[in-house]
């Protein structure tokens, strides 16, 4: 118990445990060492640490790239830092590995919104909708809504 008891800190947050995974990875080249560095992000994310986030994303893709949520989550945390057009061009990404997810239409609408482009904005939760995303549908619904009660 007194040798393991030294070890209990690691669970105390999500954050150390995945930082502990990575120090014992012993090579990226590990079957899975992809994911360690994607879990550590989310852990960054959870705490809005979008720097370090990104830094642990583009290290996950860089050792396995066939994974899109990886680019997703990449271009959310460029968005919520500021960085737009980092962020377009990871969703877009995606869009081009894959037009029918719905996810990358549905971040890069919020991305346009915040770069003022309202037309585009739209088109892109259009598209998110058409592809199932079912809270897109609710903000394309709640939009037309509000421009029918919205006089001209």
């Amino acid at each position: 118990v007194p040798l393991a008891w030294n070890r209990l800190w690691v669970f105390a947050d999500k954050y150390r445990l995945w930082d502990d995974a990575v120090g014992l990875l012993h090579g990226e080249n590990r079957l899975g060492a992809h994911r360690i560095y994607f879990n550590r992000a989310q852990a960054l994310v959870a705490v809005k640490n979008w720097n370090a986030a990104i830094a642990d994303y583009q290290k996950s893709l860089a050792i396995n790239s066939t994974y899109p949520e990886v680019n997703i989550a990449l271009a959310s945390a460029y968005s919520n830092s500021g960085r737009y057009p980092e962020a377009l061009a990871e969703f877009d990404k995606v869009i081009v590995g894959n037009p029918k997810n719905a996810s990358a239409y549905y971040g890069k609408s919020f991305v346009l919104k915040n770069l003022h482009d309202k037309a585009g904005s739209v088109q892109q939760m259009e598209k998110s909708c058409q592809l199932g995303l079912k809270q897109a549908c609710i903000i394309v619904a709640l939009n037309q809504r509000q421009q029918k009660d919205t006089p001209p």
